[in-house]
């Protein structure tokens, strides 16, 4: 399969962006650097960054969204921060590799209960454990030591880059694939069934870590190819050395995630002279027949026209390419039939401290795969995540292996984390529905005095269907930017926007 490596563009050509996410500042960015001077980026929001969303307090950053840079994996983010946000330094965690940095709650399995708030297991600790009881026989596992699920680990990593080269090809730098599967077989399954099929029972704590309860899909229904995109074997090896060496690999920042795209915005401003329009909801983008485009917007309760050479949707398609009401056929197929997305709420609360204090606090268990969910479901949007920003960029100030001295008293800010694995529906009934779930956890977490600040309800991970992905679509996506002088970007074709 083919696709365009070059797109010849007169410099002098007038682009409106749709959308101030990462994809659409940083695509800003690169226009502006390659000499083009007439740059519109128009953005529902109030603000620019997309998903990552900010709100700092104290000095402290609490992203809503972004929260985590690997080096394995983001090494551009890690360019721009150097490059064009200089004083928005890569912090690394400091306690992530040490005991109880991250804890593990409620995990039945490893014999946790969901509503003990005072029993925990360290991530680390539990991902042995867990290992053992994916990929250990049951008759074994009372002779078996725990280091030995650590060597299983390692032995499956090795097999995991060797079939992921296989899949693909060969290697290539993390993003996205740049050519699909020869063989879709070895991928037409979900990501457990991949990991069961292929012998790799062993990364399945891994998984359900890195990519479940970061968002990105419920093991027993994400298709394989996400998840194997997601897990590059680079990121794969980076954790098994991590756990070694015992050496921080996930960095945040000093000033939040939302902080790098806003500077770059106005330095994209000032110096190129790049119009930023915030609270201007794009409804509808006119194509014409002599290649020129009109985008029809709304700021401040005021209709307005922006006529252009190049448009590109730097939005959610799952939701918004409908504002483009002429698709041609091939974009109608590639865009209107295979999407689906899942739904991921953040809130940033404040409340009494809780029986102990940790950096991040995990339940995996509260993630289970339903394959039709409703709201009599008993996992529906329960909180999987508590974030505490503060005990995440401080070292512990004692040799203890729990506390946080005075960092752990007086009241916490966190931020919770709730995930369904289904699309969008209604904003404000999904963050009612949210809320309450949310109100029962804080209560089993012993998170008492609850102030709620901040809510955010996304439609989050948008994606194509397994059936999608076998026709290919993200790659014939490819193959039609700058056709009707119209660019595709953003979350929607590729995992992530960083």
């Amino acid at each position: 399969m083919s696709s365009k490596s070059y797109i010849q563009i007169p410099r002098t050509s007038r682009f409106a962006i749709v959308g101030a996410g990462p994809a659409g500042v940083h695509f800003a960015h690169l226009l502006a650097k390659q000499g083009f001077n007439n740059i519109t980026v128009l953005e529902a929001d109030d603000h620019v960054g997309g998903k990552s969303f900010t709100v700092t307090e104290g000095n402290i950053p609490y992203d809503m969204g972004t929260v985590l840079l690997t080096t394995s994996t983001y090494g551009p983010v890690f360019d721009l921060l150097e490059n064009e946000d200089p004083e928005n330094k890569p912090v690394p965690f400091p306690d992530s590799p040490k005991k109880n940095y991250c804890v593990i709650m409620g995990s039945s399995q490893t014999g946790v209960s969901d509503k003990d708030n005072k029993t925990f297991t360290d991530r680390r600790v539990w991902s042995l454990k867990q290992t053992m009881l994916d990929s250990v026989p049951a008759f074994l596992r009372p002779i078996t030591p725990l280091m030995f699920p650590g060597i299983k680990i390692l032995l499956a990593a090795r097999r995991y880059r060797a079939l992921h080269e296989k899949i693909f090809g060969g290697k290539f730098k993390y993003g996205m694939p740049p050519s699909p599967p020869s063989d879709w077989s070895l991928l037409n399954m979900t990501a457990l069934q991949f990991l069961e099929k292929h012998r790799l029972k062993a990364l399945i704590a891994m998984f359900r870590i890195s990519v479940q309860l970061n968002g990105y899909g419920v093991l027993e229904s994400i298709p394989a190819f996400y998840a194997i995109w997601w897990m590059h074997p680079d990121l794969v090896d980076q954790s098994c050395r991590a756990h070694l060496q015992k050496k921080p690999i996930l960095f945040g920042t000093s000033k939040g995630f939302q902080h790098l795209w806003e500077t770059i915005a106005a330095k994209l401003s000032v110096e190129k002279g790049v119009k930023f329009l915030v609270n201007a909801p794009v409804s509808k983008v006119t194509r014409h027949p002599d290649s020129t485009a009109t985008v029809e917007y709304t700021q401040n309760g005021i209709l307005g026209n922006l006529d252009v050479d190049y448009v590109v949707m730097a939005v959610d398609l799952s939701k918004y390419v409908n504002i483009i009401p002429k698709l041609t056929s091939v974009e109608s197929k590639l865009f209107t039939t295979q999407y689906t997305s899942s739904v991921y709420a953040s809130t940033l609360y404040k409340s009494d401290p809780g029986p102990f204090e940790f950096p991040m606090e995990m339940f995996p268990d509260r993630m289970t795969p339903i394959a039709k969910f409703d709201e009599s479901a008993g996992n529906f949007g329960h909180c999987h995540t508590y974030r505490n920003a503060r005990l995440m960029l401080r070292p512990r100030p004692d040799k203890g292996n729990v506390t946080w001295g005075p960092d752990a008293l007086g009241r916490q800010q966190r931020v919770a984390y709730q995930f369904l694995d289904r699309p969008l529906q209604d904003a404000v009934i999904e963050a009612k529905n949210f809320t309450q779930k949310l109100r029962g956890d804080f209560e089993i977490a012993g998170h008492s005095n609850v102030e709620i600040k901040v809510q955010k309800t996304w439609n989050y991970f948008p994606r194509f269907t397994q059936q999608g992905l076998i026709e290919e679509i993200p790659w014939k996506i490819k193959e039609i930017q700058g056709d009707t002088n119209t660019f595709w970007l953003g979350s929607s074709l590729t995992i992530s926007n960083l």
